[in-house]
């Protein structure tokens, strides 16, 4: 396993819970979003 493979595994977890806190809070996860495009 190398380093592209754990970005892109990384990236699906993250868009997994990402789709789950978008449905039950979607104000809450803009925010994150917007705080995370800060960076």
């Amino acid at each position: 396993m190398n380093i592209s493979d754990l970005e892109s595994i990384c990236e699906l977890i993250y868009n997994y819970f990402s789709a789950k806190f978008f449905r039950n809070n979607c104000g809450y996860t803009f925010n994150i979003n917007l705080k995370n495009n800060e960076r």
